[in-house]
């Protein structure tokens, strides 16, 4: 390779090569992860690789979690669309950003900051982390992501830091009509891209962290949408929040064994919620009554 990309990492720059037919929609992903082109061949192996061949993309990434492959050696992904290599270039790059930051996992999460700290809003696909933590956002409480957070500092008997990873926020299309008109405008006035199924969104400043931001860890909240009713939250037992944390939780550099022991010390020092709701303007006003220090509305 005649060139190479360089990323800002925890500890040391992030290396890729061939990129150069993704830029655009690698360009989607990533909102103020710090990025440049150096052209000269990379001074080592890359963290991640792109290839093109008749089929369409190989990315190989150095340091995929072996607990997602079930193999001890780098994750190699084939895809046919640009987007899909794209995604796999942005997961190759978070694996590497936690493989250089101790005790470290990445967690499948929208958070927004929540008083004096961050509040993790999780929750499977459909569930709603995008919506309520853009509702959030809305109401001027800084957004931290609404697909992966990294925890630093897990294991030590105290909170973890939330750290931000500067990725772009979507929201899924159509915007219901029962969000109302201040949420739907606030959405359309930040989208840049706009898909069938979803847009991407640019949040200025203060609105959203930037890349490497943290806060300490305030609250986990279980999401659990409804069909109908009204929004509540309640306190959740430590094995309730453990579970949610399992199923979303991944680490290139710590065992399945200690990543269990990490979040089990964890929830023993950050409290744990339930959400309950059916609309996301509803759980999001509720979350800032209830959680979150008092902020102007934008």
């Amino acid at each position: 390779m005649s060139c190479h990309w360089v990323f800002a990492g925890p500890r040391d720059p992030i290396l890729a090569v061939g990129l150069e037919p993704l830029l655009s929609e690698i360009g989607f992903f990533l909102s103020s992860w710090p990025y440049h082109r150096v052209a000269a061949p990379a001074p080592r192996s890359a963290d991640v690789i792109v290839e093109v061949n008749e089929r369409g993309f190989r990315v190989q990434s150095q340091t995929t979690p072996i607990q997602e492959t079930g193999l001890d050696e780098p994750f190699d992904a084939a895809v046919e669309a640009p987007f899909e290599a794209a995604t796999e270039v942005v997961s190759g790059l978070i694996d590497a950003c936690l493989a250089q930051t101790e005790s470290a996992v990445c967690i499948h999460a929208a958070a927004a900051e929540a008083g004096r700290g961050v509040a993790l809003l999780i929750g499977g696909s459909g569930t709603g982390k995008s919506s309520v933590g853009l509702q959030l956002a809305a109401r001027g409480h800084r957004f931290f992501g609404d697909d992966r957070i990294i925890l630093q500092g897990v294991g030590r008997g105290r909170s973890a830091a939330a750290t931000c990873l500067g990725l772009v926020p979507k929201v899924r299309l159509p915007l219901p009509e029962t969000w109302g008109s201040p949420y739907r405008d606030f959405i359309e006035a930040r989208t840049f891209f706009q898909g069938e199924a979803c847009a991407l969104l640019h949040l200025e400043e203060p609105l959203a962290a930037g890349f490497g931001d943290s806060q300490e860890v305030a609250a986990f909240i279980l999401l659990d949408r409804q069909p109908s009713g009204p929004a509540a939250l309640t306190p959740v037992s430590r094995t309730s929040v453990l579970k949610g944390l399992l199923q979303s939780a991944s680490s290139p550099s710590l065992s399945v064994e200690r990543i269990v022991d990490d979040m089990s010390e964890l929830t023993r020092v950050v409290p744990g919620y339930a959400l309950r709701f059916s609309s996301s303007a509803e759980a999001a006003a509720l979350v800032a009554k209830e959680l979150c220090s008092a902020r102007p509305e934008v």
